[in-house]
């Protein structure tokens, strides 16, 4: 599993991490280790509660954030689907 999750007391702010980094293309999970973790990102936004605010970071050689702070479920599932692999190692 290459997702983790850590509730606070409320879960009204989450921070969204995804690993981008080349080896995130390994094939040992289907279609590859990005897609999965994205699945899984996806799984867990839809699961929030509407007030919830979502910041997105994808992270590689660097970290850049793609959403800070929405409620836009929409917004935030573009970003994750936008999040790609990098050539550079996290």
């Amino acid at each position: 599993m290459y997702f983790h999750f850590a509730a606070g007391a409320s879960s009204q702010a989450v921070i969204l991490i995804l690993d981008n980094s080349a080896s995130m293309a390994a094939t040992d999970e289907a279609p590859n280790r990005l897609e999965a973790a994205k699945a899984q990102a996806r799984q867990l936004i839809d699961d929030l509660p509407d007030k919830a605010r979502i910041t997105v970071i994808s992270a590689n050689e660097g970290a850049q954030v793609w959403v800070a702070s929405s409620q836009d479920r929409r917004q935030v599932h573009q970003a994750v689907r936008d999040i790609e692999i990098g050539a550079g190692n996290s």
